[in-house]
């Protein structure tokens, strides 16, 4: 026979796992941001204009108030008509003086210019080293006299001046390029080149000179003159110390 198998009687206990230790999380902390310094830009340094001789042009095609004592001028066509002033019982002369130009004591200038209205014997060109003391003009007319002659404002004396006929010039409402060269010799002293149409119309050796205003010139009223293509060259002499 078969023996029936006994039922164990205790129920075996199932061993109790080890529990694996729950991790404990450590909190990092978090890092506080840190301003970056911020850089200071560099300045660049500007640069200094280094003086130097002057040089100006204006062909007058509009105002730009670069013309002092202009009081009867007009900006017309390309060109600055200046003039006529009202008649008057004076020999006083007019002038509009380039403020581009500076106080220079030597230099080279020139204009184109022309004759438009009033006496045909009078006088249109350019004034230069004009100041307090004394002033030059140098001036043509419609009959092609030239003159030139040196002011002195203190006693209102003319001291020297010089006037002729000149071929050079043209006659009538014909363009004349007037100009004049102030070339340095000795300190306060300089040879003036007198100009007409490109060629040396006069010189004055070795005169006095100082520094003062340049411009254009009616030499009284009751003239118009038409100015075009101003040229301004400041010269600098041999001992002026350069920058």
């Amino acid at each position: 026979p078969t023996e029936t198998p006994v039922p164990p009687t205790e129920t075996p206990i199932p061993p109790t796992p080890t529990l694996e230790p729950t991790p404990t999380f450590t909190e990092t902390p978090t890092e506080v941001p840190t301003d970056t310094p911020t850089s200071t830009p560099t300045e660049v340094p500007t640069e200094t204009p280094v003086p130097g001789p002057v040089s100006y042009s204006d062909d007058f095609s509009e105002s730009n108030g670069n013309w002092e004592d202009c009081t009867v001028c007009e900006w017309t066509n390309g060109m600055l008509f200046f003039g006529p002033y009202p008649p008057a019982n004076s020999y006083e002369a007019y002038a509009t003086y380039c403020t581009s130009c500076g106080s220079p004591t030597y230099f080279r200038m020139s204009v184109d210019v022309q004759w438009f209205e009033g006496q045909t014997d009078r006088l249109f060109g350019l004034v230069f080293n004009d100041n307090d003391d004394e002033m030059f003009a140098w001036g043509i007319s419609t009959i092609q006299i030239y003159i030139v002659y040196h002011l002195e404002k203190q006693f209102d004396n003319i001291d020297y001046g010089q006037a002729d006929w000149s071929g050079l010039a043209k006659a009538g409402t014909a363009i004349n390029t007037i100009g004049v060269e102030v070339i340095p010799t000795d300190p306060g002293y300089g040879n003036i080149f007198l100009k007409l149409n490109g060629k040396n119309a006069l010189i004055l050796y070795n005169k006095p000179v100082s520094p003062g205003k340049v411009g254009l010139l009616l030499d009284m009223h009751s003239i118009g003159a038409a100015y075009d293509n101003f040229e301004f060259e400041e010269i600098w002499p041999d001992w002026v110390e350069q920058p």
